[in-house]
């Protein structure tokens, strides 16, 4: 366990937004609570003194699909694609918007839950904790996580979907992956553009054969030519998808909506 000898900066408390990044390992899912990175004490339900809604900041990594960022009450889920898979290293983000409330939980470069939270009031008299949460007393641990973690960075403010991608796109070869990255559309909202241009991509990094792709911010990718292979998976919350031109696409693994 390792413990900030630095309380909290205001920015990270109360409404505030904010975002975290952790590579993570867990082994082997424990049936038992466990949180990898908190930066509030651990409050108890029967004891308004100590703990009220909406007012904890816990990581946590177990059994339990539903319950990724604690806030007591109001928490955070790992989204419909579930628990991360043991025995690999993930990148693990979760930030909150403050503007609109929208808490986000990111799972290698992929928007895993994006949902709206009222929080009004994370503690401020707690210091950052990896591996564990800080008790409700302040002078011990609980909620030990058992298993490793890699780079983790705290931001004030709110990471875009784009910066998310960048920095697990960039780090990902130090953990060994070898899973495809995904293909992040960043085309102009509601403008048809053709999907095999580099420049419509983050990173320039186009969908084919193999790719997971995100179409999240409204654009249209245009598919003239059809794909060599299939694609794992498409997402496309907010965007659409057009195949033109008898193109074909053929969709191979965890398929999601292709549009709202």
């Amino acid at each position: 366990v390792m413990k900030s000898p630095y309380g909290v900066p205001t920015a990270l408390t109360s409404n505030n937004a904010y975002s975290v990044e952790v590579w993570v390992h867990n082994p082997a899912l424990s049936g038992s609570v466990e949180s990898f990175l908190a930066w509030t004490p651990r409050g108890d339900s029967d004891d308004p003194d100590t703990a009220s809604t909406y007012e904890l900041m816990e990581l946590r990594y177990y059994n339990n699909a539903g319950n990724v960022v604690e806030h007591y009450g109001y928490n955070v889920g790992w989204g419909a694609r579930g628990i991360p898979p043991v025995g690999e290293w993930h990148h693990v983000v979760a930030t909150r918007d403050m503007g609109t409330s929208i808490e986000r939980v990111y799972v290698d470069g992929s928007l895993r839950e994006s949902i709206a939270r009222p929080l009004t009031r994370i503690r401020d008299d707690g210091v950052f904790v990896l591996g564990a949460t800080e008790n409700a007393n302040q002078n011990g641990f609980t909620l030990y996580f058992s298993g490793y973690l890699g780079k983790g960075r705290i931001h004030t403010g709110t990471l875009s979907d784009a910066q998310v991608v960048q920095n697990y796109m960039e780090e990902r070869d130090e953990y060994g992956l070898t899973a495809p990255a995904d293909a992040v559309w960043q085309g102009a909202v509601g403008v048809g553009l053709d999907w095999h241009d580099p420049a419509n991509w983050v990173l320039g990094n186009v969908a084919e054969g193999g790719s997971y792709v995100t179409i999240d911010n409204g654009g249209i990718p245009v598919l003239t030519n059809s794909l060599s292979s299939p694609l794992e998976s498409i997402t496309s919350r907010k965007g659409g998808l057009l195949v033109s031109n008898s193109a074909t696409l053929s969709v191979n693994g965890d398929a999601h909506s292709l549009g709202d």
